[in-house]
């Protein structure tokens, strides 16, 4: 008889493409510590930003913003 499994750990490690050198917002500078999530969320056409080229990562989110960006992903 097979014996049951006691445990089972899994391991995720997030990998996010490398950002870019230059910035594509005008508002969220390389040097911001979500540079590279949001870089990544472009290069993936999960977002377009805001408009104007800023990506406005301060102004609040909708549900429906929010079900675009998950249907997306």
């Amino acid at each position: 008889m097979p014996q049951p499994i006691a445990a089972v750990h899994v391991i995720y490690e997030l990998q996010v493409s490398p950002a870019p050198s230059t910035a594509t917002f005008n508002d969220v500078p390389t040097s911001d510590p979500g540079f590279q999530y949001v870089e990544a969320l472009y290069q993936s056409e999960i977002t377009a930003g805001c408009g104007s080229g800023n990506f406005c990562p301060d102004a609040p989110l909708t549900r429906r913003q929010m079900a675009v960006f998950l249907a997306k992903a």
